[in-house]
């Protein structure tokens, strides 16, 4: 039984939070999304408990978990909603200035059209990723994502506030100033949301060597939690790891065991409002990961 579960639970997570995400878009619910990444955070770790990676580093035996539920809110809402703010403000004199990628795609079908979104928005997200792991600057808000040492279903929401603004700078924004059709910018951000909870579950699970080479799994993504700064600054891939392929920096799971994580350097503090204020503070002194 444990051995058909630890084989088929990735599966039918992905496959049924992403028909549910696919469901609420189209229904177009403003509150839909909050909720299925709600029940997807309460499934993973209900499923946690009862076939653990590591039982010591579970979810209810984390000091940090009301810091990370605090964390999912402040960047879901406040995070979101100054990123999408500062790219509807900077598009607005772009518009006409560069000829909508709509133009060209627009007769494509529909399915053709929203991979290449996906594609489009993944490849940027992992220069995005790469470069918050390079730029002192932009590392200090993200490396609160990589301060904890462990991982569970609640840590995919670690981040701060202002890392998720520096998404939709330098993700999203780009899609909006070549007139990415707007009904389907949602759906990226959407499949983050809902598998992210997966991508840093603490489940012990079982996948076959060449699933991690094509999406993220949990194996996968930890390796890019390690504390060991050479795995940390591999696998960066937000959904499909063929750019860490292309472009070096994967790392397969099946060649390392499972990690220690967290960052060596100057510890992010431990409560929430200093958290928010740690990166903000000039001249401190900021653990860096070199790239």
């Amino acid at each position: 039984m444990r051995a058909i579960a630890a084989a088929s639970i990735w599966p039918l997570l992905v496959i049924a939070s992403g028909a549910a995400a696919a469901a609420v878009l189209i229904s177009g619910s403003p509150y839909g999304l909050t909720a299925l990444a709600v029940l997807v955070i309460a499934a993973v770790a209900a499923l946690e408990r009862f076939l653990p990676a590591d039982p010591k580093t579970e979810l209810s035996r984390d000091p940090q978990r009301w810091n990370d539920f605090g964390h999912y809110i402040a960047g879901g809402f406040a995070g979101e909603a100054i990123g999408q703010t500062i790219a509807a403000i900077a598009a607005v004199g772009w518009a006409e200035k560069i000829p909508p990628i709509a133009d060209a795609t627009g007769s494509w079908p529909v399915a053709a059209q929203i991979a290449l979104l996906i594609a489009a928005a993944d490849l940027l997200e992992y220069g995005r990723h790469r470069l918050v792991h390079r730029i002192p600057w932009l590392w200090r808000f993200h490396a609160l994502h990589h301060s904890s040492d462990r991982l569970h279903a609640v840590k995919s929401g670690r981040v701060h506030a202002l890392d998720v603004v520096s998404r939709s700078i330098f993700v999203f924004l780009p899609l909006v100033l070549l007139g990415a059709p707007a009904r389907w910018l949602p759906i990226y951000p959407a499949a983050l949301l809902v598998l992210g909870p997966i991508a840093h579950s603490n489940l012990d699970l079982r996948f076959p060597r060449w699933l991690h080479a094509i999406a993220v799994t949990p194996p996968f993504h930890a390796l890019h939690h390690a504390r060991n700064r050479e795995l940390s600054n591999s696998n960066f891939a937000g959904l499909f790891p063929v750019w860490d392929r292309l472009f070096g920096t994967f790392r397969h799971p099946a060649h390392f065991a499972r990690p220690d994580f967290g960052i060596d350097g100057e510890a992010v503090p431990s409560g929430f409002l200093a958290q928010l204020a740690w990166p903000l503070r000039s001249g401190r002194r900021t653990a860096e990961l070199d790239a």
